[in-house]
């Protein structure tokens, strides 16, 4: 379990490292604010 654990996050790691690499930062900011505030009108 923890090993599987391990190897799927260096994956998603090196995934999240390459998509950030051929796309701006700026897309992945304004939807993590969405994001952010979706959860905070759903939970708040």
């Amino acid at each position: 379990g923890f090993i599987t654990a391990f190897i799927v996050a260096l994956i998603a790691i090196k995934t999240f490292l390459q998509l950030i690499k051929r796309i701006s930062f700026i897309p992945f900011a304004i939807y993590r604010f969405i994001v952010a505030a979706a959860v905070y009108v759903v939970f708040f």
